[in-house]
C-alpha cells in the first residue's frame, strides 16, 4: 500500500512539473521570448576560408542588439566547404538561415537581402594577388588596356565574374577556391584579383604552400560592389531582425569600432595613395543596390586616409 501511494505521488509530481514546463513553454511563445533562435551560417568555401570569420563577428553584434526584443540566438556553423552556389541551394532549401554573398540581381531574386553593406563597399576595391617575379611588369601597368596584356584567373562560381569577364575578356576560371591559388602559382593565370581585406590572410594561410606569391604594389582595381547579409524569403522575421540589430549597431559606433579593428591595419597596409586607379564597369549592378546613406560606402578619399 505505502508502495502504491510513493508511486502516485510520484506520477503526479511529474504530471505536475511537465505542466510547468508546457505554461512556461505556452508563455514564451506568446510574448515572443520563446527558446533561443537558432541561425545556421556556412564557414568558408574551404579550411583556409577565413573570409567568414568577420561575417560571424558582425552576426553576434547585430544579434546583441536585438536580445531585448527578440529573446535569445544560438549560431550554428555548418563547417562543410561550400560553393557559393550550394550557400545559396541551401538557403532557398532551408538548410541555412543566412549567408554572405555579393550584391547581385541574382541574390537579390532569390533571397532576401539586409540592404546594408557588411564591409561598407571594401569587396569592389581590388587588388592583386600574383607570382613574386612578376611585380616588375605589374607595375608598368598604367590603364585597362595594359592590365589586359595578362591573363586573369577567378572562381567558376563567384558572382562577379561577369564584371572581370566584361573588363578584360577571357578569364581562367576553376570552381575550386584553394585551386586558385595553385594555379596562379604555376603560372596557369598571371594574377587573381582580391577584395583589399582578403588578400593577406589568404598568403598567411599558404605561405608555406605556395611561397611564390605575393600582394602586388602598385594596382587598385574598382568597381561598386559590396556584401550583403542574406535570408530565405521565407524568414522575414530573421530579416528585420538583422537589419534592425545592424542599424542599431551603426547608430552606437560599435559597428564601425568592429570595421576598424577588423580591417583598419588592412586598409593601411594596401598604401591606397601609392597606387593606379584603374575603373571597372560593374554590369551585374542591381539598380537598387547603393544605400541611401553613402556613408555605408567607402571612397577612395576614405581609403587614402588610412
Amino acid at each position: 500500500m505505502m508502495r502504491h501511494k510513493k508511486m502516485l505521488f510520484l506520477v503526479l509530481f511529474c504530471w505536475m512539473i511537465a505542466s510547468c514546463i508546457a505554461q512556461i513553454h505556452l508563455a514564451q511563445a506568446q510574448d515572443g521570448t520563446s527558446a533561443s533562435m537558432v541561425i545556421r551560417h556556412p564557414t568558408g568555401q574551404s579550411e583556409k576560408d577565413k573570409r567568414y570569420e568577420y561575417m560571424i563577428k558582425l552576426l553576434r553584434l547585430i544579434l546583441e542588439h536585438t536580445t531585448e526584443a527578440y529573446g535569445a540566438y544560438e549560431l550554428q556553423p555548418n563547417t562543410m566547404p561550400m560553393t557559393p552556389e550550394r550557400m545559396i541551394r541551401d538557403v532557398v532549401d532551408g538548410k541555412l538561415d543566412v549567408i554572405q554573398f555579393p550584391i547581385s540581381e541574382r541574390a537579390n531574386a532569390e533571397l532576401l537581402p539586409i540592404r546594408i553593406p557588411m564591409r561598407k563597399g571594401l569587396l569592389g576595391w581590388r587588388i592583386l594577388l600574383i607570382r613574386k617575379e612578376d611585380q616588375e611588369k605589374f607595375a608598368q601597368v598604367k590603364t585597362l588596356e595594359d592590365l589586359k596584356q595578362f591573363r586573369a584567373g577567378y572562381g567558376e562560381q563567384w558572382a562577379d565574374l561577369p564584371v572581370l569577364q566584361a573588363n578584360v575578356g577571357n578569364v581562367v576560371t576553376s570552381n575550386q577556391y584553394d585551386a586558385l591559388f595553385v594555379m596562379l602559382a604555376g603560372k596557369r593565370f598571371d594574377y587573381l584579383h582580391r577584395g583589399l581585406h582578403e588578400p593577406w590572410a589568404e598568403l598567411e594561410a599558404r605561405k608555406e604552400q605556395l611561397p611564390n606569391l605575393q600582394v602586388e604594389e602598385t594596382i587598385l582595381l574598382h568597381y561598386p560592389l559590396g556584401n550583403y547579409l542574406y535570408v530565405s524569403q521565407n524568414n522575414p522575421q530573421l530579416a528585420k531582425r538583422l537589419e534592425e540589430g545592424f542599424r542599431a549597431a551603426i547608430a552606437d559606433g560599435s559597428f564601425e569600432q568592429l570595421f576598424q579593428a577588423e580591417y583598419g591595419e588592412i586598409i593601411h597596409k594596401a598604401n591606397i595613395k601609392q597606387r593606379i586607379l584603374i575603373e571597372f564597369t560593374n554590369p551585374i549592378l542591381p539598380n537598387d543596390m547603393l544605400p541611401d546613406d553613402s556613408a555605408l560606402w567607402l571612397t577612395f578619399e576614405d581609403l587614402a586616409r588610412y
